[in-house]
């Protein structure tokens, strides 16, 4: 199968192996080995994404406007259009691809192991930012509607709290009661950016550690993963790798002694994201980033603990209780984040 979905985009080349390279939350991606080099296939995942050709628009666009930058100093995604001169390709199964370059010399981290690594995240967010700073976030679409809307995010919760099975919900009981005592607080930037005072950007969206290209000296070669490239507000990126960053644990440690918020990497993330970013913002965009922290680590917590109550049927689980962990774990490190950064 993965033979012939290569083929679809790239029918005169050679395709020797393949092998699964990622398997996400949401999506699967392979490394293809051929006799031109090496490439990236990726299956987007249609029901997380109802508008694939909108979302590969986006990231069409945005490839397109970084090649042209001769100042931006990353590589830039190159995606390939297919047979049918689209930029996916839908399958007999009903599966949408996308296939692009593959970076080479290159490494992911899934944590981080030293502050220079932090400030180097730091930096390259930022700069990935900063080099959309003139690109109108306008012209891309919405690929998650209300992905980052701290009310859309409540109201599905609210939703759900109704509907949950009894015996999930009183398992839940303890990060319920959390959630609910912080609505407020965690509408803040949403009202703020309502009111006009946090302006529209172009935004990642996912801005998690593993979605950097370091080289082997834990240099950045590379912003990778734009299936959530959409318009947004700066709070969300910075805030979601800090969360991912910042944190001693993996997302779903379940031991929650060991969720500390690592305050020597944070400061270091925020100088680097900072030095790339310190001429485009907002005194007030600046003055919030505290808070964006606090706030987008929320909204994941939320949402696993959404799921949990939901049956599971949104991110990938290994067993009953994992959307459960998931959600305690990133619900403590925001209690972590405010007895440091409040």
């Amino acid at each position: 199968m993965i033979k012939k979905i290569f083929g679809e985009f790239l029918p005169e080349y050679k395709m020797f192996n393949s092998r699964l390279l990622i398997s996400g939350h949401i999506s699967d991606t392979y490394l293809i080995e051929s006799d031109k080099g090496l490439f990236v296939l990726q299956k987007l995942n249609h029901y997380v994404f109802p508008n694939i050709p909108g979302l590969m628009q986006n990231k069409v666009l945005v490839a397109a406007h970084l090649a042209q930058d001769k100042m931006f100093l990353h590589q830039v995604l190159r995606f390939y259009p297919a047979k049918n001169n689209l930029y996916y390709f839908y399958d007999d199964n009903g599966n949408y691809w996308n296939l692009m370059d593959h970076i080479g010399n290159s490494k992911v981290l899934n944590k981080t192991e030293n502050a220079q690594q932090a400030h180097e995240a730091g930096k390259a967010f930022g700069h990935f930012i900063s080099h959309l700073n003139h690109f109108d976030a306008n012209q891309l679409i919405e690929v998650i509607p209300g992905f980052h809307k701290m009310s859309f995010r409540f109201q599905q919760f609210d939703q759900t709290l109704t509907l949950a099975l009894p015996e999930r919900r009183k398992m839940a009981d303890q990060w319920i009661e959390q959630v609910l005592s912080q609505r407020e607080k965690m509408h803040q930037l949403q009202y703020l950016h309502e009111a006009g005072e946090i302006p529209l950007r172009v935004t990642h969206n996912d801005t998690k550690l593993s979605n950097i290209l370091f080289d082997e000296n834990d240099r950045a070669l590379a912003v990778i993963d734009w299936d959530t490239l959409m318009p947004g507000i700066v709070h969300y990126d910075f805030g979601d790798s800090v969360r991912s960053i910042c944190s001693t644990a993996v997302e779903d440690e379940t031991d929650l002694n060991k969720v500390q918020f690592n305050t020597e990497f944070y400061q270091n993330y925020h100088r680097g994201f900072l030095s790339e970013v310190e001429t485009i913002l907002s005194a007030t965009e600046k003055e919030l980033l505290p808070l964006a922290a606090q706030t987008i680590t929320f909204i994941m917590g939320l949402r696993f603990l959404t799921d949990f109550l939901n049956g599971d049927i949104y991110y990938k689980t290994k067993y009953p209780e994992h959307n459960l962990h998931r959600a305690a774990n990133q619900l403590t490190l925001v209690n972590r984040m405010q007895s440091v950064l409040e």
